[in-house]
């Protein structure tokens, strides 16, 4: 009996870690998460969806570097290509407001703040 439970328990660990997801992304501009400034270059993006939450970190290499909570929102239509939402800074960099994900019909809309890595 014993150890059933602890194969049911190591298979319900398995389950939530695999429910984070990594994407890669080329950031052309300067890019601003959660307050956190990001030279040009190529990112991974992971997130981890809790229900209508997710945690989403910014890596360059292993480090993170970027860190924000963000909103899973419906949309009525389903987006065709992995994409992301930034706006323009009077300063010329781009802030990052949301992550799309091929053939889903929910965003991911970062949440503004200052919890950002390195602040």
């Amino acid at each position: 009996m014993k150890k059933v439970l602890i194969a049911i328990m190591l298979v319900c660990i398995l389950s939530v870690v695999a429910l984070a997801t990594d994407r890669t992304v080329n950031f052309r501009t300067p890019t601003v998460v959660n307050g956190q400034k990001l030279p040009a270059g190529e990112y991974t993006l992971r997130y981890d969806v809790k229900g209508d939450t997710a945690d989403v970190q910014i890596l360059k290499g292993k480090k993170v570097v970027a860190t924000s909570k963000a909103s899973v929102v419906d949309v009525k239509d389903g987006v065709r290509y992995d994409g992301v939402v930034r706006s323009p800074n009077a300063d010329g960099s781009e802030s990052l407001k949301e992550i799309q994900v091929a053939k889903d019909k929910k965003v991911i809309r970062l949440e503004t703040g200052d919890t950002a890595v390195g602040k």
